[in-house]
């Protein structure tokens, strides 16, 4: 029996095997690069000896009960973890005081509360776009009742008789472009048109510009009323 111990000790293949036996013990089988191995289990008292222990202690230890930390160790753990943060953050340059005139350093949460130059620069950036479109259209609306409220000089005679056809016929327009399903580039060609065709200030086409600056659907339509209203107000002439 000793010399069968010994030789277990000692044999290259029970040494090789012992390495798997854990694995064999849990149910799962031998890999490709022990395969080899397999050949000598049955023919090893001393291996299967062990295996069997092995799978004795598996089975014993499943068998125990589940055990739970207790909760006190929850709160324990807890008040550690306080404690340890605590320290840290005595320890931490922020809780000290500067040596540079005696003032305290400023704390990592004042630090925290000062937005980052890019944060800035990003919200600045979003409220100018909006201010921008808010901008445009006041604009739009201010400098057209500028313009339907203004001092009228008044024209010849016959320079009035010769632009109302003209009037009339750009005002029709803008107003059938506008209740009618006209295109968006039907409607921005009359819109670029206005300036060059409005003679005087209480041209009907300026509250047409003005209407379709506040209602139309399309943003370059409203951008180019828009632009015509400008133009009009640099020039009135």
């Amino acid at each position: 029996m000793s010399f069968s111990n010994d030789s277990h000790l000692t044999d290259p293949a029970c040494a090789e095997l012992r390495a798997w036996l854990p694995d064999l013990a849990d149910g799962r089988p031998l890999p490709p690069e022990a395969a080899h191995l397999a050949a000598h289990l049955p023919a090893c008292p001393a291996c299967q000896a062990e295996l069997a222990e092995l799978r004795q202690l598996f089975n014993d230890l499943d068998a125990l009960p589940a055990e739970l930390p207790p909760l006190t160790m929850r709160d324990d753990f807890q008040a550690l973890l306080h404690e340890e943060k605590a320290k840290l953050a005595a320890a931490s340059p922020t809780g000290l005081t500067a040596a540079r005139g005696g003032q305290p350093l400023q704390s990592a949460a004042m630090q925290e509360e000062k937005p980052g130059p890019q944060r800035v620069l990003a919200a600045t950036q979003q409220w100018l776009r909006v201010a921008a479109s808010v901008a445009l259209v006041a604009v739009g609306a201010v400098l057209g009742l500028l313009l339907r409220g203004g001092p009228v000089a008044p024209p010849l005679a016959q320079n009035t008789q010769a632009a109302q056809p003209q009037q009339a016929t750009l005002s029709v327009r803008l107003a059938a472009a506008r209740q009618q399903p006209a295109t968006a580039s039907e409607r921005l060609q009359l819109v670029s048109q206005a300036p060059a065709m409005v003679v005087e200030p209480n041209d009907p086409a300026v509250l047409t510009l003005i209407h379709t600056l506040d209602t139309d659907p399309n943003p370059n339509v409203r951008l180019a009323a828009c632009e015509a209203l400008v133009r009009l107000r640099a020039d009135p002439a």
